[in-house]
């Protein structure tokens, strides 16, 4: 005969109410813990593309100081190819990657580095050229004007560009060296990008993919949004950070740039020259002019602009 339970004894276990109430406080906090966790790992990825383009322009300031210069978004090919290369592969030493500097342009195979891509914006598997998000400040395309930082050195510009020569004008410290170009609906550029030499060009062409080399800058008449501006992206900076891009300066600081930066602000953080007499900026191209206008009148930064 089964006795039964002592007066004030508790049975083990829980009643499928309790389990419920359980999983409802566990279902809470996990949907408040999971916006927190989502923007926590978006700063990071944030946080390290922002490293990586300090890598980029620190890579940039180190090439200066040994060669007094910087390289174009045009190039000589490395090793006496005649071949015509980006921005990116004169830097590939000073971005711990001689062994690929060495070799190019006759490589085994084309190996992804990761100082050129957005972490936030991982290549897709069709992709099978190696990504580099970052793109170049050549200023206006389809000119010869020089009024951006990275010339043709290629073709044989007239002369080369320093960081003092820069520092001397409008400044390192508010001119653009290097911004993104990876929004997540934009077919990335390659950084083993060259063009043979019947098809080298002597302006800057804008585009994606294999199409053309990573650079930005101005094209046409001035359109706002300029950043995260789907119709622009060809020439443009863009990315899936949330609210703007990472950039990188001349003096090798690093920022994140509101697409709310109007044409005329982005316009002035492009060229490296801005001198206003009267209403004419004689320093840049006619295709610039449009673009450094506030409400048709000149416009010098205001670095109010510049912060998040």
């Amino acid at each position: 005969m089964t006795r039964p339970p002592a007066a004030g004894s508790h049975r083990a276990g829980m009643t499928l109410v309790e389990v419920l109430a359980v999983c409802v406080i566990i279902g809470i906090l996990a949907s408040l813990a999971l916006p927190a966790l989502s923007r926590a790992i978006a700063r990071g990825r944030l946080t390290q593309c922002t490293n990586n383009q300090y890598q980029v322009a620190f890579a940039l300031l180190r090439y200066d100081e040994q060669f007094g210069s910087i390289p174009g978004w045009l190039n000589q090919s490395p090793n006496g190819a005649n071949v015509a290369c980006s921005w990116a592969v004169p830097l590939l030493p000073f971005l711990g990657r001689s062994d690929i500097y060495d070799l190019w342009p006759s490589l085994p195979n084309n190996p992804t580095i990761d100082s050129f891509v957005c972490p936030a914006n991982r290549p897709a598997k069709a992709i099978a050229y190696p990504v580099l998000h970052y793109a170049a400040n050549v200023g206006v395309s389809g000119t010869n004007a020089n009024d951006g930082v990275f010339l043709n050195l290629f073709t044989g510009a007239a002369s080369t560009l320093s960081l003092d020569a820069i520092a001397e004008s409008d400044g390192t410290s508010t001119t653009l060296a290097f911004t993104e170009k990876a929004a997540s609906d934009f077919q990335p550029h390659t950084w083993t990008f060259g063009y043979a030499p019947a098809s080298v060009p002597a302006a800057a062409t804008f585009g994606s993919g294999t199409t053309a080399p990573p650079v930005f800058g101005v094209f046409g008449s001035p359109l706002a949004p300029v950043i995260n501006n789907a119709t622009v992206r060809a020439f443009a900076p863009s990315s899936v950070h949330g609210g703007g891009v990472v950039v990188a300066f001349c003096d090798g600081h690093t920022a994140f740039l509101s697409d709310s930066l109007q044409p005329y602000e982005y316009a002035q953080l492009l060229t490296r020259k801005s001198r206003w007499q009267g209403s004419t900026n004689n320093t840049n191209s006619p295709a610039m002019q449009p673009w450094l206008l506030k409400s048709g009148a000149p416009y010098l930064l205001d670095e109010k602009a510049l912060r998040p």
